[in-house]
């Protein structure tokens, strides 16, 4: 298959056991509790795999029923890790560097530092711009307050603001 060929030199491929969840409905049918009854034998993907290969560096993959399956998966790990590395003030050995890709059904973890690195650096570049627009004096909304004000002082209000 040429689609063997594509996955990463040394990649491990591990058996993906997606949990179970069971629940309680009242006599309405409303779910009351809701339990993972396969909790002991599911694959916990942070702990399993993200982890293993920030830690070894070795890619790992799992495959999936469908497409559509793999599709959900990537998005919601890449948001997962990337929402765990936006947490961080600077780039340290707590972020993860592992980016999440999908080849055909399979869901591949790959240990990639500097694409990491660069998305977290894009983050932090707006964080500080936010943080920077955030901290200018804001013109009041109020309309008595434009109306107090002609189109001269508008002007020179906001060439104030933006010139120091």
């Amino acid at each position: 298959m040429k689609i063997l060929e594509l996955l990463p030199e040394g990649a491990r491929q591990v058996r993906y056991i997606h949990p179970y969840y069971e629940y309680q409905e009242d006599d309405e049918g409303n779910v009351i509790d809701e339990w993972c009854s396969n909790e002991d034998t599911c694959t916990d993907v942070w702990y399993d795999i993200i982890n293993k290969v920030h830690r070894t560096k070795t890619p790992i993959y799992y495959r999936r029923r469908t497409n559509l399956l793999a599709i959900e998966d990537v998005s919601r790990y890449s948001r997962n890790i990337i929402q765990h590395n936006d947490r961080e003030d600077t780039w340290n050995e707590i972020c993860k560097c592992v980016r999440v890709r999908r080849l055909g059904r399979r869901v591949m973890f790959i240990y990639d530092e500097k694409y990491m690195k660069k998305l977290w650096d894009k983050k932090a570049d707006k964080r500080k711009l936010r943080h920077k627009l955030n901290g200018k004096k804001k013109l009041p909304l109020t309309s008595s307050h434009l109306n107090e004000l002609n189109m001269e002082d508008f002007r020179r209000e906001i060439a104030d603001e933006y010139s120091s």
